[in-house]
């Protein structure tokens, strides 16, 4: 679930059987700062894709690595 915004909120959920693959996206302000957008791609859905933005690089980095594996699990299984 991805939840946005201070005076509008939005809560966005994607099931893992849409997600195709996942991103991780760094500008130059975000290299300098160390900071990270994570890019959830998706399937039949009215979003394409889902970005959070100002991740920690590490955190990033380790919430990219589990989809990863939940997505080749899911493959295996079927």
């Amino acid at each position: 679930a991805l939840q946005r915004g201070h005076l509008w909120q939005s809560d966005t959920r994607i099931p893992i059987s849409r997600v195709q693959h996942v991103d991780l996206r760094r500008g130059p302000i975000e290299r300098a700062t160390r900071l990270t957008t994570l890019v959830v791609h998706t399937a039949g859905s009215r979003l394409n894709a889902v970005a959070l933005s100002g991740l920690d690089q590490g955190d990033a980095e380790r919430l990219r690595d589990r989809l990863a594996r939940q997505l080749d699990h899911d493959d295996d299984a079927l």
